[in-house]
């Protein structure tokens, strides 16, 4: 399928194939610098290479270059509970010579309408400020804006960031602290066994969204080129009863303790993994976590001694929208969603 654009009669919206990889992630680099997809064999993992289902990849191409790109990956998924192929709609850029010209909503109908016919049941997307607006455009439903949690781990960061005098921000790390006594997690070399028991009882608390079990697990971090990732556990009786991923950046004038996933059978096992997460980044000023408002996730996150971040004081939003793919939108708005920041496919 190939279409002409009427702006100019040139560009060409089509379907991308593997041999386009180089020129792709050349637009994304130039586009977004801090895009990791702009490494081929990151791209390659997560688009052509992904184990649950081929991927719906569309570009503009205008005299043999690449001036605009889209495209939404497989994950595993759950809908009211039960398993289905969900879509995410990622990486999204438009040449600064082709921007203002419509052709992102072009491409992103053409995307979802292939998506759907993919087999995906409904396409997940986080989009930026700049992409919001042609991802609305082209079907795009905003469910709800993710809050972020912080669990401050330096006082003079605490002080400076929340602007809290350097003595009750003290006091207020001394209160999450002994949230956190008691029993600690176990790091572990990659994704703990037991996942998908643990997953299995984990999900009614997760009802739409990506499914986090072992295979989810094993492809986004393990599986993933480059990834820095840690891992950690807690087992009771030799059952898994929390599992955590983590990565550390630096980034906002301090290093962050990512929770990239967080899953646990009850608050004192979220706990001990979170703790030991915490004890292995010794040099971070703070732990994150995002999460829906009302989830599973956000409750953890509470429990754990997350403070949840005042809106003036996020560093970005992150929106998640949905649109339709055998299903209606306006249906799916409805769900309630959860996601983390595992979602985020940049981290």
């Amino acid at each position: 399928m190939a279409e002409q654009a009427p702006q100019t009669g040139t560009p060409i919206l089509r379907r991308a194939t593997p041999d386009d990889t180089g020129a792709i992630c050349a637009l994304l680099g130039a586009a977004f610098p801090d895009n990791p997809k702009r490494h081929p064999a990151l791209y390659r993992w997560q688009y052509w290479d992904n184990p649950f289902g081929p991927s719906s990849v569309w570009l503009w191409e205008d005299g043999g270059a690449v001036v605009c790109h889209g495209a939404t990956f497989a994950t595993p998924g759950v809908l009211d509970g039960r398993p289905v192929r969900l879509g995410h709609a990622a990486d999204s850029a438009t040449a600064a010579s082709h921007r203002r010209a419509g052709l992102y909503a072009r491409l992103a109908r053409a995307r979802y309408r292939d998506s759907a016919q993919l087999g995906m049941a409904a396409v997940l997307s986080l989009p930026n400020t700049n992409s919001l607006p042609g991802a609305v455009r082209a079907g795009l439903r905003p469910v709800a804006r993710a809050t972020a949690w912080v669990l401050p781990l330096d006082d003079a960061w605490r002080a400076a960031r929340l602007r809290l005098p350097r003595r009750v921000a003290a006091t207020a790390r001394a209160v999450a602290a002994r949230r956190r006594r008691g029993a600690r997690g176990q790091e572990t070399a990659g994704p703990p066994p037991g996942l998908d028991a643990l997953w299995q009882r984990s999900a009614r608390w997760w009802p739409n969204g990506v499914a986090r079990h072992a295979g989810w697990w094993r492809w986004r971090y393990a599986g993933r080129p480059g990834g820095r990732y840690r891992y950690f556990q807690a087992r009771s009786a030799g059952g898994l009863r929390a599992a955590a991923a983590t990565t550390v950046r630096d980034d906002y004038g301090g290093r962050f303790l990512h929770l990239l996933e967080l899953l646990a059978d009850d608050v004192p096992a979220a706990r001990s993994v979170v703790a030991a997460a915490v004890d292995a980044a010794p040099a971070a000023v703070a732990a994150t976590v995002v999460a829906l408002p009302g989830s599973r996730l956000a409750g953890l996150a509470a429990a754990c001694g997350f403070l949840r971040l005042p809106r003036r004081l996020e560093p970005r939003p992150m929106t998640l929208g949905v649109v339709a793919g055998s299903h209606d939108v306006a249906a799916l708005a409805r769900r309630r969603w959860s996601l983390s920041w595992g979602d985020h496919d940049h981290l």
